[in-house]
């Protein structure tokens, strides 16, 4: 049975929530909406690191050999 590779997408997701729940954890209302927003971004570049690894250990996805060993013949 062929690995699949992890979603980009849905981990993204899944890291903007958890960024809005910390903000929002941590909002406080006498400032501005901007406040705290690396709350949000580091969530998100972190799932997308760890998915990348993953991908990229598990030979899935873009990392597979087969795709890299097209891609490196001309095919993009």
């Amino acid at each position: 049975m062929k690995r699949k590779p992890w979603s980009m997408n849905i981990v993204m997701t899944i890291g903007l929530v958890v960024g809005v729940v910390l903000w929002l954890g941590r909002y406080d209302h006498r400032h501005a909406i901007f406040q705290n927003v690396s709350l949000i971004i580091v969530p998100i570049a972190t799932s997308v690191v760890v998915v990348s690894f993953r991908n990229r250990r598990k030979r899935v996805g873009p990392f597979e050999p087969d795709t890299i060993a097209r891609n490196n013949r001309g095919r993009v």
